[in-house]
């Protein structure tokens, strides 16, 4: 699982007649459709309406940046109810305080570390506040993570398989032969299908309009 980088090059020109909701479109499409905390894809997590945008700082403590586009993103539910209004203080640039590193000037990627046991370990004081805060390390980003770490496994395994496909012809053992030939196939259709449904929504913005 990755984090999003958010450069936010797309900023309206405009604040929209339904205030700063009515960019949730642009931050969807902005974080990759991934929680910009967690790194949650939509297709993992019951898609946009489990998407909520989310105040960098709080509007509750800061009223003025209630609508500015660049103190929003895209975060799903169990993160911005986490996260709520809570606030310790500014962000500093070696991240040694408990804090909210800001998605615009650092690459979370950078900030956590995945574990072989699927959860992530916060490399920097803010980091490890944000571990424990927003919970990242809650029962299913942990199973989410181990199968990432799976697949990446299950895609080397492909790798060497395929290297060696045209010397199973030479398997003594025709049952062995056919059932490695039929491995590499399914391990390869599988492996497809898996990625196209780690990046595919449940359904359009569109679509939700439509059922309201």
């Amino acid at each position: 699982m990755k984090w999003p980088r958010v450069t936010k090059t797309t900023k309206p020109g405009t604040l929209p007649a339904g205030g700063y909701r009515a960019w949730k479109r642009i931050l969807a499409r902005e974080g990759q459709f991934r929680c910009i905390y967690c790194a949650i894809h939509e297709a993992a997590f019951g898609g946009y309406w489990n998407f909520h945008v989310e105040h960098y700082k709080p509007k509750s403590r800061f009223r003025d940046l209630k609508d500015a586009f660049e103190n929003l993103f895209y975060a799903c539910a169990v993160c911005n109810v986490f996260k709520s209004n809570d606030w310790p203080g500014e962000c500093r640039p070696d991240l040694s305080t408990c804090a909210y590193a800001n998605p615009i000037d650092h690459d979370f990627n950078t900030l956590f570390t995945l574990l072989d046991d699927g959860s992530v370990r916060g490399e920097t004081k803010t980091s490890e506040y944000m571990v424990l805060r927003l919970n990242l390390n809650r029962p299913q980003l942990i199973m989410e993570r181990r199968i990432h770490l799976l697949r990446h496994r299950r895609a080397m395994c492909e790798r060497a398989l395929k290297s060696v496909e045209h010397e199973l012809e030479n398997v003594p053992d025709r049952d062995i032969q056919r059932a490695l030939a039929e491995l590499v196939k399914v391990i390869s259709k599988l492996t497809g299908l898996e990625s196209d449904l780690q990046q595919t929504r449940p359904y359009s913005e569109d679509q939700t309009k439509a059922a309201n």
